[in-house]
């Protein structure tokens, strides 16, 4: 039987029927009646609300959360408790930095303790004056990655590695120390001396995994012909400054295109510490070419010069510039592993290797051969190179075949400025491999590393090399005291490997369907054989976990300097770093609730304060024992916060007891042992 939206199954008897309608009536008479109100009051509302935007400054595209979260105070506390709710601007600041962010970190710290993980660090700037060190830390949890700001420091004076060095050691003080020596598996950073250097930078706290496709990029430029790209940032840096001139020259568009089926367009911004607008703003000048002449020629004497030789030039720039861009943005995703990096740079150099050196002079027999070949080229040593390297004839033709398009208009220009604008193509490519010991083809882990996709037809004995010298690697999952356990492991693993590899590709086609992310089927594999297989399984881990960016700390500092502006100039480390955990947390957990542990803190950290507070009068003499007496933390507690001081006490001293448990976590395992 079916009513309106309501169905109900019932024998076909009549008076079964009639007691089901009855039924189904009686659920409708108690349903909560929704209270009608007033049209003119909602709109009065509204407008309110529109009000406190405008007068906060605030975006309007909060107005649909701040609604929202209005309704739900309301749902959750109830109207009466909303009307008397106080909260100032600095009790608030405490609550971020002493309660939530406090929280959330040292539930950070327990999944360190839980899992292994590696460090990313890089230094930048608010706008404000303080420089900062910032940490993320990355880790595998429930079959997923996991990039999480740890902290953010402030540099001070003094900038070199004893100073960084420093700032982490107080990072992992007291019982967090013994993190770094258990579970960690690698260190990213750039190629300064204080981050990258082993004695005193912060590489001596693990390997060092650098980022290194902005520093190649840097060193190209560097060797490019200097006119095309201050002809861009000219053009860029003249219309960002004048809404005026760029409305005029939407207008040359649209007169120069009437008729035509084209966009109009604006010139896309160049910021010199973002990679990737070089090669968007290259190529959208590239579109917009015959009406930025237009635009000069009619509004501006002093116009930048827009030849033909430096439109060639930006040309070949975008052709070498798309395989950067196109590294960089792939390693914009956080959730990959070191094996797709590694495989993603051999294609790289392999295929670039194809336009600038000659073909006869490399071993292509395999892809790892023709690595090895490119490695060991002299590109430093500029006489021995041009024995490798195709001639300026050969060179152009074979770049013209790849990009016919550059012929177009290459015409107009003489023979020797076609043969100067191929020159500069060929230097940036070989700035680029002089740049090839910055690779991390020669770091023997990372080759390795390899190994833990399987995808060796045998297991021969390179391939058991291979696991023991991963296992030497991270000789913090493998010691001394359970080596010949892993030793056995491995014979086990090398008799069924190919029921393995088998299973694991039927395993890699069963789940593909269902993957969000790169490298989620290695992660869920291994993930099951970790009570089979726990050393190779841990093992695994370790290489799944080394960094290979600091794509993330960038992402940080872009929000930083959207939580920190001008009217927030005065936010110190502390607060600065409260945003942005909480931020990133917020952002990332949908359903990110006030719990237990949280109120837990916030009792404590009321309590500590007052006794704090009470501590500094007695010292000072202001008040006599009586009146310290009088204003002393349980009474005030007790009336105004409204909750037991002695639970509050049991509490504080759980927590405490917590902290003082000797935990470690085994890596073989996957558990904590106390």
């Amino acid at each position: 039987m079916e009513t309106g939206k309501h169905k109900l199954a019932v024998e076909d008897d009549p008076k079964e029927i009639e007691e089901a309608i009855l039924a189904i009536q009686g659920f409708r008479k108690r349903k909560k009646k929704v209270m009608k109100v007033d049209k003119a009051i909602l709109d009065d509302e509204r407008v309110d609300i529109t009000l406190f935007l405008l007068k906060h400054e605030l975006p309007f595209s909060l107005s649909s959360p701040l609604t929202e979260f209005m309704k739900n105070q309301v749902s959750k506390y109830g109207e009466e408790a909303v009307k008397q709710v106080t909260l100032s601007d600095k009790t608030a600041a405490t609550i971020a930095r002493e309660t939530l962010c406090r929280t959330v970190k040292e539930r950070l710290f327990q999944d360190m303790q839980s899992n292994l993980f590696s460090l990313s660090f890089d230094g930048g700037s608010d706008g404000y004056g303080p420089s900062y060190l910032c940490t993320h830390v990355r880790f595998i949890k429930d079959g997923q990655y996991h990039h999480r700001l740890l902290a953010l420091n402030e540099i001070g004076m003094s900038y070199t590695g004893e100073a960084l060095f420093a700032i982490v050691e107080n990072i992992f003080d007291g019982s967090k120390s013994d993190l770094l020596k258990r579970n960690l598996v690698g260190v990213c950073t750039d190629e300064g001396s204080n981050m990258s250097g082993s004695e005193k930078g912060l590489a001596r706290l693990k390997d060092k995994y650098p980022q290194i496709i902005d520093v190649i990029m840097k060193h190209a430029l560097e060797k490019y012909c200097k006119e095309p790209i201050s002809l861009v940032t000219k053009i860029c840096a003249y219309f960002s400054k004048s809404s005026l001139r760029r409305a005029k020259f939407r207008e040359i568009q649209e007169i120069f295109t009437e008729g035509l089926n084209v966009d109009v367009l604006n010139v896309l911004s160049y910021v010199e510490t973002r990679w990737t607008s070089l090669y968007n703003s290259i190529n959208r000048i590239l579109v917009l070419w015959e009406s930025l002449e237009n635009y000069f020629s009619e509004f501006q004497e002093d116009s930048p010069p827009l030849t033909t030789k430096n439109r060639l030039y930006l040309e070949l720039l975008s052709c070498l510039l798309q395989r950067l861009n196109s590294h960089i943005e792939f390693f914009e995703n956080d959730n990959r592993d070191y094996s797709t990096f590694i495989g993603k740079l051999s294609e790289s150099l392999i295929l670039t290797s194809q336009l600038i050196l000659k073909k006869e002079k490399l071993n292509t027999s395999t892809r790892e051969n023709h690595i090895d070949s490119i490695i060991q080229l002299p590109f430093k040593q500029k006489t021995k190179i041009q024995t490798f390297v195709k001639d300026i004839v050969t060179f152009k033709a074979d770049f013209r075949a790849k990009y016919p398009d550059l012929c177009a208009y290459s015409q107009e220009l003489s023979s020797e400025e076609i043969d100067e604008c191929y020159t500069a193509a060929k230097d940036f490519l070989l700035a680029v491999y002089r740049m090839v010991d910055k690779f991390p083809f020669k770091k023997k882990i990372l080759q390795n590393c390899q190994i833990i996709k399987l995808e060796e037809d045998e297991f021969t004995q390179n391939s058991f090399d291979k696991w023991m010298e991963l296992g030497k690697q991270f000789n913090n999952i493998i010691q001394q005291t359970n080596s010949v356990s892993f030793s056995n492991e491995l014979e086990s693993f090398e008799f069924n490997y190919k029921s393995l590899q088998a299973s694991y590709k039927e395993f890699k086609i069963k789940i593909s369907n269902n993957l969000k992310l790169p490298s989620q089927h290695l992660i869920q594999f291994w993930e099951s054989m970790r009570d089979s297989y726990p050393f190779i399984t841990a093992i695994a881990f370790a290489c799944l976990t080394l960094p290979y960016s600091t794509i993330s700390i960038e992402r940080t500092f872009s929000a930083l300097r959207d939580i920190k502006y001008s009217k927030r100039n005065r936010l110190c480390a502390t607060g600065v770093e409260a945003c942005l955990m909480m931020h990133q947390v917020t952002n990332q957990v949908s359903n990110f609730e006030v719990d237990e542990k949280i109120r837990a803190q916030y009792k404590l950290m009321w309590h500590q304060d007052q006794q704090k507070n009470a501590k500094s009068h007695q010292e000072k003499g202001v008040e006599t024992q009586e009146e310290v007496k009088s204003n002393s933390p349980t009474q005030i507690t007790l009336s105004e916060c409204n909750f037991d001081y002695t639970r509050e006490e049991s509490l504080a001293t759980q927590i405490n007891d917590h902290n003082d448990q000797e935990e470690s976590f085994s890596p073989v395992s996957g558990k904590i042992k106390r």
